[in-house]
């Protein structure tokens, strides 16, 4: 928001998909600042007019539906929303999906700095979801400046890993470089669980939506079965699978997105009425 405001931005573009919580925090974000949104939305399918899309209809994000886009479709109608916008003279400034860039890695390099000073170990295992790799990069660029001896796990959301690791290599390289810091990443040292997304991005699974009841039923935690539930299903068979040393500490980071629960409600709502 910073780098948006220093360039005299007017308008923001963001895509995702349509419960995107990034696309809801960037539309809640043009309207602290006082800046217009343009969410650039697609999915499988649509679905209902709920959760983040209550949301982002509050936060008075303009949406451009895009059914079945991929993200580069999605990437050039942001192109090219932003060209009419610019010929319109409201300034945009486009945010790649996710807010994965170097720039927006930060944040998650800040909150590792944050739980180093917090916790009581220095040697965790951290799980994360892995949507468009953003926060799994600036989780392992924090590990290597503040908590060099944490391991990081990812759980990936939906399919497309290859490409992912291969992004956040990139961005953590300009990550450092902004910080001003030596450090490089190897697609070989990015460790993604990629077996329990279900069938695709956005679309939930049994073992995502098992691992949000259990959340909820046992800590009173909400997950969410777009990302948080997968990750946590990608914990709890990590741990059955014994891929780390459980005398470890363990942190779940818990990445929000609990307005998705009420646009996939019928997955956990019981019949209240016989």
């Amino acid at each position: 928001m910073a780098d948006a405001l220093s360039k005299g931005a007017r308008t923001l573009i963001t895509d995702g998909g349509v419960q995107s919580n990034h696309a809801r925090l960037t539309a809640a974000a043009a309207a602290k600042v006082g800046m217009k949104a343009l969410l650039v939305l697609g999915a499988p399918e649509l679905g209902d007019n709920n959760g983040n899309l209550i949301l982002d209809n509050l936060f008075g994000a303009d949406i451009l539906f895009m059914e079945g886009a991929s993200v580069k479709d999605m990437e050039e109608a942001m192109d090219h929303e932003a060209a009419k916008l610019s010929v319109a003279g409201k300034r945009p400034y486009i945010i790649p999906i996710g807010g994965s860039t170097p720039l927006g890695d930060l944040g998650y390099v800040d909150a590792v700095k944050e739980l180093a000073e917090q916790a009581d170990f220095d040697d965790p295992i951290i799980f994360a979801a892995v949507g468009s790799g953003g926060t799994l990069t600036g989780l392992l660029l924090g590990c290597r400046l503040y908590m060099p001896k944490a391991k990081v796990i990812g759980v990936a959301v939906a399919g497309g890993t290859n490409h992912i690791k291969r992004h956040m290599a990139e961005c953590f390289k300009g990550a450092a470089e902004l910080l001003g810091v030596e450090e490089t990443l190897s697609v070989d040292d990015i460790d993604i669980i990629d077996d329990c997304y279900g069938t695709s991005y956005g679309v939930p699974c049994p073992g995502g939506d098992e691992a949000v009841k259990l959340a909820a039923s046992t800590e009173g935690i909400l997950l969410d079965p777009v990302y948080t539930g997968k990750a946590m299903y990608g914990l709890r068979e990590a741990v059955k699978r014994d891929v780390f040393d459980k005398t470890r500490p363990v942190v779940f980071w818990h990445t929000g997105g609990s307005p998705c629960l009420y646009a996939f409600s019928k997955n956990y709502a019981k019949n209240f009425r016989n």
